[in-house]
């Protein structure tokens, strides 16, 4: 090879080093300005406040946590954007997520809105009815924050367990929360 060749080479390589130096120092500074932005999620609290396990814990990929309805707006802060190896499980207080190299997640049962299939979300797009998506809203004292947190189980019929799973824990809330109309006497 000449010597041009290599100058052309290490022209390209620098380029691209500066490239992906930029696209890092961007992704980074996304995600600091999302923390400054959007709450924490609640920490996940000790076992003996989740109560008792509705499921098993499922392997799954944790895709991505979205603003509601909006499947392409990935939420970076609290590293709520990076997907990641997870265990999913859930509790009579609410869903635990438990992130491989990440930061866990709990959804009490409370912020729970909904589960539903989807086809996909940013980070993954499996088509069908391939992830699981659960709604919740994020509590915070200027306003909440509605978000949608995709995962993509290992096994079909983990995906149908935790819909109905989680379906039957929002279903059991509002029933408690459902006043009666019976009037005491």
């Amino acid at each position: 090879m000449t010597d041009r060749t290599w100058l052309a080479v290490g022209v390209l390589l620098l380029l691209f080093a500066i490239v992906a130096v930029s696209m890092v120092r961007s992704l980074r500074a996304k995600e600091r300005s999302s923390s400054a932005s959007v709450p924490p999620p609640p920490e996940v609290p000790d076992a003996a406040v989740l109560g008792a396990a509705r499921t098993e814990a499922l392997e799954a990929t944790y895709v991505s946590t979205t603003t509601a309805q909006d499947w392409l707006d990935r939420v970076p802060g609290h590293t709520l954007g990076r997907r990641s190896p997870a265990r999913v499980q859930v509790h009579d207080a609410g869903v635990i997520v438990l992130r491989t190299g990440e930061r866990d997640l709990f959804l009490p049962v409370a912020d729970l809105v909904d589960v539903h299939r989807s086809p996909g979300q940013a980070g993954k797009y499996p088509g069908g009815e391939g992830l699981v998506v659960l709604r919740w809203t994020l509590r915070d004292v200027d306003a909440d924050l509605v978000l949608d947190t995709g995962l993509r189980l290992r096994h079909r019929a983990d995906a149908d367990l935790l819909v109905d799973a989680v379906e039957r824990l929002v279903a059991d809330r509002d029933d408690s929360t459902t006043p009666t109309s019976e009037e005491p006497r």
